[in-house]
């Protein structure tokens, strides 16, 4: 479970709702720590942010830093592209404990 950063500062850690799901940076990691690049997915997106105001009608992008000075950033999950990808894992599993199971058998039989 987690909750949006910026509904935190937008309503406060004890009104910001809670989501139930992977997380965009694990995601990220997992993709990253096999040697490709999380960018060439589309189950994961990372997007830089910005404030917009208006003046005298005329609008003025500036980006979001923290206080280092970084750009800040949303990353989000399309779980239309992540199931398939579990999905595929677990079926993995289950030929795996299949085939395992079938080969126990055959030697208790014999």
């Amino acid at each position: 479970m987690y909750q949006l950063n910026s509904s935190i500062v937008a309503k406060g850690a004890d009104k910001a709702r809670f989501h139930v799901g992977y997380l965009a940076q694990d995601i990220e990691a997992a993709i990253t720590n096999v040697g490709l690049n999380p960018s060439d997915f589309a189950m994961w997106t990372k997007t830089a942010m910005f404030t917009v105001t208006e003046t005298d009608g005329k609008l003025t992008q500036v980006a979001n830093v923290d206080a280092s000075g970084a750009q800040k950033s949303i990353q989000m999950l399309r779980y239309e592209e992540v199931f398939p990808v579990v999905l595929a894992g677990i079926s993995g599993s289950i030929s795996a404990l299949t085939t395992r199971v079938a080969a126990l058998e055959s030697k208790g039989n014999a």
